[in-house]
């Protein structure tokens, strides 16, 4: 059975890395945040913690071939595409690690290197497990011709493409005066006869953080499996052809 790929995003301090202590167990976690899960990782059964993206990648696929693991936690998953997104941006950097003194042409092989991490997340995928990447969300922001400032909302602080493989987005919320948590429902594929699995607004009851994982996946149930991973067109036809098939096969 195909597992699927989940990320969280929200700011700092609003339970994200909590909630990835409910995903099934054995549990791996890859820490790249100092302020992150390290008070969490008894919670784990396999912890590493680096900021490489080459001793990522080696520990990822470790843990997506391991079939003693159930689930796999990066948290924070951003951290690798901003340390390259800092690397482009930086003269000296920019020509070490891609070759170049173009800006526009170190973003390809940029692209690539954070591409490279999703092969392990995908075989892990193939092999059942679940997997969730945490992120944090900033404000995005657009300057008018008049100068004035519009604010478009909140953003993760992760790569867009990363998109192209995820099953479930969902962005938590945290009204610090109300001490009130919300997760509200960014993306989930498949859908069921064409409707949401998963409502626009998942509410977190207070000291409940860590059993939303399970919730989640008991609102969206059992996916149809896919051999598509990594192809979001491709999937969701999948997914709606086995739907399609299970439907006829309950008429008969």
């Amino acid at each position: 059975m195909s597992g699927t790929i989940f990320q969280i995003d929200g700011p700092a301090g609003c339970g994200k890395s909590t909630v990835l202590c409910g995903m099934p167990e054995p549990r791996a976690l890859l820490d790249t945040d100092v302020d992150g899960a390290r008070w969490l990782r008894q919670h784990f059964a396999f912890y590493e913690t680096t900021r490489s993206m080459l001793d990522a990648r080696r520990v990822l696929s470790v843990w997506a071939d391991n079939k003693e693991i159930a689930s796999v936690a990066v948290d924070v998953w951003a951290y690798f595409w901003q340390t390259v997104a800092q690397q482009v941006m930086d003269d000296d950097a920019r020509k070490r690690e891609f070759a170049t003194s173009n800006m526009y042409k170190a973003w390809g092989p940029a692209k690539m290197a954070v591409r490279r991490l999703y092969d392990p997340l995908l075989r892990a995928k193939r092999a059942g497990k679940h997997i969730c990447l945490t992120a944090h969300t900033k404000e995005a922001t657009e300057q008018r011709d008049d100068k004035t400032v519009v604010k478009l909302g909140l953003r993760a602080d992760t790569e867009a493409m990363l998109n192209d493989i995820l099953d479930v987005h969902l962005r938590m919320y945290i009204d610090f005066k109300k001490d009130t948590r919300w997760f509200e429902t960014v993306k989930c594929r498949p859908q069921q006869d064409f409707k949401p699995l998963l409502p626009a607004r998942i509410d977190v009851p207070l000291y409940e953080s860590h059993l939303m994982y399970q919730r989640v996946l008991a609102l969206i149930g059992e996916a149809p499996e896919s051999l598509a991973a990594g192809d979001a067109q491709a999937e969701d036809e999948a997914a709606v052809t086995a739907m399609a098939d299970a439907a006829k096969g309950a008429k008969r």
